[in-house]
């Protein structure tokens, strides 16, 4: 009966312990080489000889974020075409079995968009490589396009001069990527094999355009983790939005709702309800038309939702948020206290 119980309460145990991820954080404020967290530290690679093989980074700086203020971003810019910076962390898995989880949010810099378009040319802005010392995948995201080497895939990729919040997991040889926290992967893929060990991002070869922001990138070695998996990722990173459905009846009506609570400091909640599916985006500006913040930008279908706005990041303030889809398009305000 003693043995019993014990069994039992050692499967009760098993079945209530929580999938706990153990992110390491860089925030986008120091640049790749003098950054060091959780015990990780970048070290530059693939190098330009006498161009980018100095210690101080030549194409790559820290900069204020033009929509969040406070906030700093990295901007990597190369239009010559002759020069490569990218940054590696060694993390030496010991069991490739457990899975890796990276998390990045990142868009084409201001140049990359407005560059004009040439025939053969890249228009690669941003690169990460996750390498578990038994698979790898490459991830290339282009203009238009996500490109998943070793898997040679292609996938169109509506939006992506806007903001988005990548998630890359590694497990097993089967590599997913996720845009902006949809449970759906857009890559569920077989991964190629690798012997290297190491996580590497950056522009990696020359001859092609380079244009990058990144706000910020968060990873994990100790298992991989799905959008709504594992613990959730740190509400300080800006950029962050949950879009939840809430009511399983169908809206009669579009519907923009007061946030609540408001006044707030600093999160919020926001509800609204669609009745035809389509694109929809939800941004929130300060009095100056400046957008401070994308909360949503995707394909949805009818039904309400609501979405968390955290502003830790922003002044005091009034603040207005404007969704539109379809014809439907309304503005409402705001007031963060701090």
């Amino acid at each position: 009966m003693k043995k019993s119980l014990i069994l039992i309460l050692l499967l009760t145990a098993v079945a209530f312990s929580e999938i706990s991820a153990q992110w390491a954080v860089w925030d986008g404020s120091t640049l790749p080489e003098v950054t060091e967290m959780n015990g990780v530290l970048f070290t530059k690679s693939d190098k330009t000889s006498g161009i980018t093989d100095a210690e101080t980074s030549v194409i790559t700086f820290v900069i204020d974020d033009p929509d969040i203020a406070g906030n700093k971003l990295i901007s990597i810019n190369e239009f010559d075409g002759d020069k490569k910076e990218s940054w590696r962390s060694e993390w030496n898995i010991t069991d490739p079995t457990v899975g890796i989880t990276c998390v990045f949010r990142v868009r084409p810099s201001d140049e990359m968009i407005a560059a004009t378009k040439v025939e053969g040319n890249d228009y690669t802005y941003w690169y990460v490589s996750l390498r578990d010392g038994q698979s790898r995948l490459d991830l290339h995201l282009d203009l238009d396009t996500l490109v998943a080497e070793q898997a040679d895939e292609k996938i169109a990729f509506a939006n992506s001069t806007d903001w988005h919040i990548i998630r890359f997991t590694l497990q097993n040889g089967t590599a997913k990527v996720y845009v902006d926290e949809n449970s759906t992967p857009i890559f569920d893929v077989v991964a190629g094999g690798s012997s290297n060990n190491y996580m590497k991002v950056g522009e990696t070869s020359t001859g092609g355009l380079y244009g990058s922001y990144l706000d910020w990138m968060v990873w994990d070695v100790s298992g991989a983790y799905g959008p709504g998996e594992g613990t959730p990722l740190p509400e300080t990173l800006s950029g962050l939005t949950s879009v939840d459905k809430f009511n399983a009846e169908l809206p009669s009506n579009f519907e923009l709702s007061q946030n609540y609570p408001n006044p707030f400091n600093p999160s919020t909640q926001i509800s609204f309800s669609i009745v035809n599916p389509g694109f929809t985006s939800l941004d929130v500006f300060n009095l100056l038309g400046q957008k401070v913040a994308q909360l949503v930008n995707e394909e949805l279908a009818v039904g309400t939702y609501k979405v968390n706005f955290n502003a830790v990041n922003l002044p005091s303030g009034i603040y207005l948020y404007r969704i539109k889809s379809g014809l439907f398009n309304d503005v409402k305000k705001m007031m963060l206290v701090k």
